[in-house]
């Protein structure tokens, strides 16, 4: 298969309260039309409705510092004051 040059598709950036394009002077987007939320970093592809597109490294930046969020929230909610054991001291689970 020859490299084939795509110019149909378009590009639409937008905040995520912004509502979406479908339709235009000329229509609805071609199918592979991409509008990214400039706030959220969140991609949407256009295949006939807006889908969300998965697997974007803001996506992925985004729920890496949620899961890093909830493990320090975590670690607060069990903290134990460090300063009383030292690493030699066994310390039994309450």
């Amino acid at each position: 298969m020859a490299v084939q040059l795509e110019t149909t598709t378009k590009r639409f950036r937008g905040l995520s309260t912004d509502e979406k394009p479908e339709l235009d002077l000329s229509g609805a987007p071609p199918v592979g039309s991409v509008f990214t939320e400039i706030d959220t970093g969140e991609r949407f592809v256009w295949v006939g409705s807006w889908r969300r597109q998965e697997q974007t490294i803001e996506t992925l930046l985004s729920d890496l510092i949620d899961v890093n969020l909830q493990i320090l929230e975590t670690l607060a909610a069990t903290q134990r004051g460090h300063e009383e054991y030292l690493w030699e001291n066994e310390v039994l689970p309450e």
